[in-house]
């Protein structure tokens, strides 16, 4: 298994969450919330969907362990009225090693935005490793075209897998990263503040 910083973040939150702190005289977050509000209204919680029961849990303590929720193309896109439309992957015209497309066309059909993005490796620079991207934005049939890379960080090993067999995690991680960087390119390009 290899670990990358959502896998991290992950086994953190599990930890906090798991009861071995019991061995250390800590309570888990789930028994100090539990003598808090006592049996009867914990089980209740327990009883909501994840997403009532994390909002619950935190309303009760304030210091309950949040699930960390990273902003990614897709969520960023479909907050200002995108919808993903998944498109096969057409090699022809493309660099071959382009792992992902991505198309997201706006509620109102006028505007389109396309990204492409993978890992990648220079012959030059063998020992890094870069999540390249590629994204067009088309609004009233006049097309902007941007690129770019993000160099990986050795302690991380980010690996996308084979096209229909994506690591979901890492592809998670690596579209937060670009979408952080393109972020604000992206604002004025769409003409939001």
């Amino acid at each position: 298994m290899k670990l990358t910083e959502s896998k991290l973040k992950q086994m953190i939150l599990e930890a906090l969450k798991n009861k071995s702190f019991q061995d250390f005289g800590i309570p888990t977050p789930d028994e100090k919330l539990k003598s808090k509000l006592g049996d009867e209204n914990f089980d209740k919680i327990q009883t909501l969907d994840k997403d009532q029961a994390d909002m619950m849990r935190q309303t009760f303590d304030p210091d309950y362990p949040r699930d960390l929720k990273q902003e990614t193309i897709q969520s960023f896109m479909e907050s200002h009225g995108f919808d993903l439309e998944i498109q096969e992957l057409e090699y022809a015209g493309r660099p071959t090693d382009v792992f992902m497309n991505e198309v997201y066309i706006h509620s109102d059909s006028s505007k389109a935005f396309s990204i492409d993005y993978g890992i990648k490796t220079y012959a030059s620079l063998p020992n890094k490793k870069y999540i390249y991207f590629n994204y067009s934005y088309l609004l009233n049939l006049k097309a902007t075209r941007k690129n770019g890379a993000i160099e990986i960080p050795r302690m991380f090993d980010l690996d996308m897998g084979h096209y229909h067999d994506a690591n979901e995690e890492d592809i998670g991680a690596m579209s937060s990263l670009i979408i952080g960087r393109i972020k604000n390119d992206l604002k004025k390009i769409i003409g939001i503040k």
